[in-house]
């Protein structure tokens, strides 16, 4: 999902298996090898509109579809700044022109998406044929994952109004009453168990104390009750 350049960093090893017709051995690689220069007026000099001697060079591999020569820049306002394809805005512009004019290799993205049928394996003509199973996978990937977000943007959220704090004062407040009411209600049934239980008269005296602390922090508003979103 980013533009990138074209390195053209190659082994002699490799460059016989990208280019076997133009690198039959080993030894015809070598000249080539780790000379991304070298090998780029190499295998794009004299074509793709490629004529001045370091037209290759100028005119390697950029962008997000890659594209390579002086006379593919042409198509798109590149030919005197041909770094700027490998910049985000320009690279994306590209893509979407060349897909939609059909720049590429004459096929068009209406071709293979329309009204009738969609055909992503096909689609990948629009640029290249190899590994059109794969890029197809993605874009099944993509649609699923677009159309998952589009349904829950359709799901209503919480009204503001719902999720408002509570305007009742703490201290007339209903939660606030049985809170604490239960504090000193659990606080008077331990302490008449605790006539003879002295663990029931701790929790009496402890419950005290907190029913105490929480009725102060709400009556001097140190603590606020506020309404619980929705669900």
């Amino acid at each position: 999902m980013q533009p990138v350049t074209e390195h053209l960093n190659y082994s002699a090893e490799r460059l016989t298996e990208v280019w076997p017709t133009r690198f039959p051995t080993v030894a015809s690689a070598k000249p080539f090898a780790r000379n991304p220069r070298k090998l780029a007026n190499k295998v794009y000099g004299a074509r793709l509109g490629n004529t001045a001697p370091d037209d290759g060079w100028l005119y390697g591999g950029r962008g997000l579809p890659q594209i390579t020569g002086k006379e593919n820049y042409e198509k798109f306002g590149l030919a005197k700044t041909p770094e700027k394809a490998a910049e985000m805005p320009t690279a994306i512009r590209v893509l979407f022109d060349g897909m939609i004019e059909g720049l590429f290799t004459g096929q068009k993205l209406a071709d293979y998406f329309n009204q009738v049928d969609n055909d992503p394996v096909d689609a990948r003509r629009i640029i290249s044929t190899d590994k059109a199973k794969l890029i197809a996978g993605y874009y099944r990937s993509l649609l699923d994952a677009l159309e998952a977000a589009r349904s829950a943007a359709e799901i209503a959220d919480v009204k503001p109004a719902v999720a408002a704090a509570d305007d009742v004062p703490a201290g007339k407040s209903g939660t606030v009453v049985t809170t604490v009411g239960g504090l000193f209600g659990g606080a008077g049934l331990s302490a008449v168990l605790g006539v003879n239980n002295p663990y029931a008269a701790g929790i009496a005296a402890l419950l005290i104390v907190v029913g105490s602390v929480a009725l102060i922090m709400f009556a001097t508003g140190r603590r606020s009750v506020n309404r619980a979103p929705a669900r």
